[in-house]
């Protein structure tokens, strides 16, 4: 259902990012950082790379990574 909605848009709620691209990307940032194969669903995977990648993710991702 997540793939299917994000085949519409780049985002969530459309074409900017917001809270609930944050929050479902948090959620899942486990399996994205340990690249659990998305190839089923290329859309989920290119929305969590589109979250994580972000200047801002990248700069809060450092720490802990």
């Amino acid at each position: 259902v997540l793939d299917a909605h994000l085949a519409l848009s780049p985002f969530l709620l459309g074409e900017a990012f917001t809270v609930a691209d944050l929050n479902v990307a948090g959620a899942m940032y486990a399996s994205w950082f340990f690249k659990v194969d998305y190839s089923r669903w290329p859309h989920i995977k290119g929305s969590l790379d589109r979250c994580f990648t972000r200047p801002c993710a990248l700069r809060a991702r450092k720490p802990r990574e």
